[in-house]
Order: C-alpha cells, then sequence, then structure tokens
C-alpha cells in the first residue's frame, strides 16, 4: 500500500472509530437514562412501600433530573447526533423518548425547533417569550404550545391507568410520574430557554442569540445535561450534550477570547440586540 493510501486508510479509520464512539456513548446514555428512570418509577409507585419523605424528595429530584436527560436525548436524537450517520436510529429513538416522557408528537417538536435554531429569540421564534415577559407566562406559553389534546390523554391514560387497572395509589403516581414530568419541563425550560434567551440590558454575542453559563461542569451536568452551554450549542448544533463542555473550555481559552476582542472591534451587528422591535425581527 503507498503512503498517500495508508494515509488515507487511517484518517477513514479513525473517522469511522469516532463515529462509532460518539454512537456508544449516546445511546448508552440514553438506556441508562432509560431504566433509570422505570426502575424510579416502578420502583417509586409500587415496590418500596416504606419510603419516607426525604427518601420519596430524593428520588423525585433524581427522576426529575432522569427525565431531563431522556428529553435531552430526544433533542440530540432532532440534531442527528445521538447516533452520528444513523436518521432512522435518531428517528425512532427521539419518537419514542418524547411519547414516553410526555405524549409529544415529534415531528411537530422537531418543526419548531428547527424554526427556534433558524430564528432564535425573535418573534418568529417559537419558544420564544417576548421582551419583557415575566419568566412563569413565558413558561406557561413554552408549555402550552407543545402540551396539546394528545399530550392530554396521554398523560391522562397514564395516570388513570395506574390506579384503576394496576391498583396504584394516586400520591405515588403523582410524585413518582406527574410531578417529575412537570418539573423536569420548568427545569428544561429555566436552563435550556429562558436564561440563554432572554432579553436583558447585556446585548447577544452575536446572531444566534444565545448566553452561556459559567458553571463548573459538575453542576452543569446536575442542572440540564449541559444544556446551560447553549450558545456553544446554537454554534455546533451537531455536537452532543456530552461534548459540550468541551467546545465550552476551548472557546474560553486565551486564543478564543482574542478573536472575540478583535471581533468586538468590527461594527455592531443588529441582530444582536436584544430589544430590536417586531418590524426589524421580521426583515431580518
Amino acid at each position: 500500500m503507498s503512503p498517500q493510501r495508508r494515509g488515507v486508510y487511517f484518517s477513514l479509520r479513525r473517522r469511522v472509530q469516532g463515529v462509532t464512539l460518539s454512537r456508544l456513548i449516546g445511546l448508552s446514555w440514553c438506556v441508562a437514562l432509560l431504566l433509570g428512570a422505570v426502575t424510579v418509577h416502578v420502583g417509586g409507585v409500587f415496590a418500596w412501600p416504606d419510603l419516607g419523605i426525604a427518601s420519596a424528595l430524593a428520588l423525585l429530584a433524581l427522576q426529575c433530573w432522569l427525565l431531563t436527560g431522556l428529553f435531552i436525548c430526544a433533542h440530540d436524537a432532532m440534531h442527528g447526533s445521538l447516533a452520528p450517520g444513523m436518521p432512522r436510529t435518531n428517528a425512532s429513538v427521539c419518537a419514542s423518548l418524547l411519547f414516553f416522557y410526555a405524549g409529544f408528537n415529534w415531528t411537530r417538536i422537531r418543526k419548531a425547533h428547527w424554526q427556534h435554531h433558524r430564528r432564535p429569540a425573535t418573534i418568529a421564534d417559537p419558544d420564544f417569550g417576548g421582551v419583557g415577559v415575566r419568566p412563569l407566562r413565558w413558561y406557561v406559553a413554552f408549555v402550552g404550545r407543545y402540551f396539546g389534546l394528545g399530550s392530554a390523554l396521554f398523560m391522562g391514560t397514564f395516570f388513570w391507568g395506574h390506579i384503576i387497572l394496576l391498583g396504584a395509589e394516586w400520591h405515588r403516581v403523582v410524585i413518582f410520574h406527574s410531578l417529575p414530568a412537570v418539573l423536569s419541563s420548568f427545569q428544561l425550560f429555566w436552563f435550556g430557554t429562558y436564561l440563554p434567551h432572554r432579553c436583558s440590558n447585556a446585548e447577544f454575542p452575536d446572531r444566534h442569540r444565545a448566553r452561556s453559563n459559567d458553571w463548573p461542569e459538575v453542576l452543569s451536568l446536575i442542572t440540564c445535561f449541559h444544556f446551560g452551554y447553549h450558545l456553544e450549542h446554537h454554534r455546533h448544533p451537531d455536537v452532543p450534550w456530552w461534548l459540550l463542555p468541551e467546545v465550552h473550555r476551548h472557546a474560553r481559552r486565551p486564543s478564543s477570547r482574542k478573536s472575540k476582542a478583535q471581533s468586538e472591534i468590527r461594527p455592531a451587528d443588529p441582530s444582536t440586540h436584544c430589544r430590536r422591535t417586531e418590524s426589524e425581527a421580521r426583515s431580518a
């Protein structure tokens, strides 16, 4: 084999190994989170009858985190980064996880999410609450866009099916299913929509109209699976959630900061202005 062909071969092999490893990590996280959520649900509702208040609250918080992680996996599947190069697997996993989460229609959410990436934090963004809108009102509107009749039927059937058909106690279904679903939706909203895209006195860094936090990586993982590194996600939507800390670290290096400082010398970009008028947003 010639040196040139050998170089192409090894480059291709490294690429295949990288894609395979990314698939393995993404799908392994997905399976682990799903098994964890099912275990907490079944154990909390049926198998662990003598839970104290502290244990119940700890499991509720854990279930909230697990459901948040499953939604993040579904989100990665929308972008094709859960299992790179496997569009059917991504579509199947995304549809299954979103239905498991709250009976969501994955095609509707995917369409809205792509619109969010095309026009972030503008009136054309279905996830944007508007300038000066209070968080609670924004959250209600945010959830209301996706929680339709199908989701209500799913959640109602799930709840009453546990009680009537399986003999579960209603308060256990609330603690280990209903409350975690609601709280995880607020967790996703707060750390993945409101904090990154809210309008404040400071302008957005660039046309992606998003911000990132500078929290430690452990705290970033606990709060919302690194979705607080949101500017990095918008700049690199094909990067899976578990690699966002690496992208964030790279963005904070001195060389990256120097490039950022040089870019700030350029004329101001109107797309970074937080308080643009509606007519400006439409014409952008």
